[in-house]
């Protein structure tokens, strides 16, 4: 077994959503939480996966959970969570927070942005 290439809880948490994806949707759960670090936490692990271009589902739907959370660390989550997707399914992306951007705390929107290109991150963020 090869050692998760992302240091952390993350790490181990992408770790086993590569190879038992049938539990991706456990993680869901933790966006429930009451524990605001689960929430993060919730956010956090499908960073991996959405570098890779996978989880695409899953992904906007723990953000969409996750957008109205009160807590600046787990708005950060999502915010890098999105951006990370963003990267690979860009157009999906921009889509989205077209979307959302109304309701969206302004964090999760800028940190979401920082790689779009320079005219879909004026759309966004207007």
């Amino acid at each position: 077994m090869h050692p998760a290439p992302y240091p952390g809880a993350i790490g181990i948490t992408a770790h086993i959503l590569r190879r038992e994806a049938r539990l991706a949707t456990r993680v869901h759960r933790w966006a429930r939480s009451r524990n605001f670090w689960r929430r993060r936490a919730a956010a956090v692990s499908f960073v991996p996966a959405a570098r890779r271009g996978v989880y695409e589902k899953e992904i906007f739907r723990v953000a969409t959970r996750l957008l109205g959370d009160d807590e600046y660390m787990v708005q950060k989550g999502v915010g890098w969570l999105l951006r990370e997707a963003g990267k690979t399914r860009g157009a999906e992306v921009v889509a989205y927070l077209l979307r959302v951007r109304k309701r969206a705390p302004r964090l999760v929107l800028r940190t979401a942005c920082e790689t779009l290109p320079a005219r879909a991150r004026r759309r966004v963020l207007a």
